[in-house]
């Protein structure tokens, strides 16, 4: 006899599989896990950051100037906090924070996807592949956060009593940016929301090379040293991530300083900012700030790797494999 129906009772629906859940649930830790561990270390070397970026598109007397000697006379003249430290400090935090959570969340999924696990196993090409697709959507999707970061370091420097900056790039001009919000403002204002995503060509280029280099430096490292019996801890982290600092900054040295001159500049084009930097300086010249961004990079990825493998731990998903 078939039971009587209940026009109230709950249907028996299928119910997430636990291995769903648990994917969710470890993709949401990845997630969090790098964008948090982003923010924290991009804001804690803003600093350096902003210091590269002033150096790649300084003009004037102070061009042939040593980069301590540049440094000594930003901070004698507008002080380390206002000169060096928070110019594009929130939206450096929010833009590496998103690209972070992005980039780290997909990575290790795009990378396993590229080959077979029963027949093969990982190697160079399948970390510079997978860190070349996250890198390039992440960092275009975050282009605003990374454009308005620029222009803000850009043209920090001292200003007038009546606002007026004294010298750079906008000497004699009120800044055009003031924080992120007013920067999105003003940027949609004047140039319409595609204005928002001016750069991204250089800037995807950029994210690409970075984080290819970033990964298999880091990635491949890890590798290699746990294939010789090397255990997985601070000291494996910590050689890894200075192999990562050289291979991020080697790559995406070029696309950076073509995307800091085309971002600060409005009034030339990306072909011809190519043809400028290689008429002043030679090929060399793209690798301009090369050195202040290996050692701006050394420490983020230091202070990067330990907190983000220990979030990872903590929150039950492991090392970085």
């Amino acid at each position: 006899m078939n039971p009587i129906w209940d026009p109230f009772q709950r249907p028996n629906l299928p119910s997430r599989s636990k291995v769903e859940s648990k994917q969710d649930s470890r993709q949401s830790s990845l997630f969090v896990s790098a964008g948090l561990t982003a923010c924290f270390t991009s804001s804690l070397y803003n600093s350096l950051d902003c210091l590269r970026v002033r150096w790649q598109v300084q003009n004037g007397p102070s061009q042939n100037a040593t980069i301590s000697s540049f440094a000594r006379n930003i901070i004698q003249r507008e002080g380390f906090w206002k000169g060096l430290w928070q110019p594009g400090i929130v939206a450096n935090a929010a833009g590496m924070g998103t690209s972070a959570a992005l980039r780290f969340g997909y990575y290790e999924t795009v990378r396993d996807s590229l080959y077979d696990k029963e027949s093969s196993s990982k190697n160079g090409i399948h970390m510079i592949l997978a860190g070349s697709i996250v890198g390039s959507i992440a960092y275009f999707i975050t282009t605003p956060f990374h454009l308005i970061k620029t222009l803000s370091q850009a043209e920090a420097g001292a200003t007038t009593t009546r606002g007026l900056y004294l010298y750079g790039p906008r000497a004699g001009m009120k800044p055009y940016i003031t924080g992120l919000r007013s920067g999105l403002v003003q940027i949609v204002a004047d140039q319409g929301y595609r204005g928002l995503w001016r750069g991204w060509a250089p800037l995807s280029i950029r994210g690409a090379m970075f984080t290819s280099g970033q990964m298999l430096g880091y990635d491949g490292c890890k590798t290699f040293c746990k294939y010789h019996d090397m255990q997985e801890g601070p000291i494996l982290h910590t050689i890894s991530s200075i192999v990562a600092a050289l291979g991020a900054t080697i790559l995406s040295t070029p696309p950076d300083y073509v995307m800091a001159r085309y971002m600060s500049n409005s009034n030339l084009a990306l072909s011809s900012i190519v043809q400028q930097i290689y008429k002043e300086h030679g090929i060399l010249g793209f690798w301009k700030g090369s050195s202040i961004s290996f050692f701006r990079v050394t420490p983020v990825m230091l202070t990067w790797s330990i907190v983000y493998e220990q979030l990872r731990y903590q929150l039950g998903i492991g090392y970085m494999s």
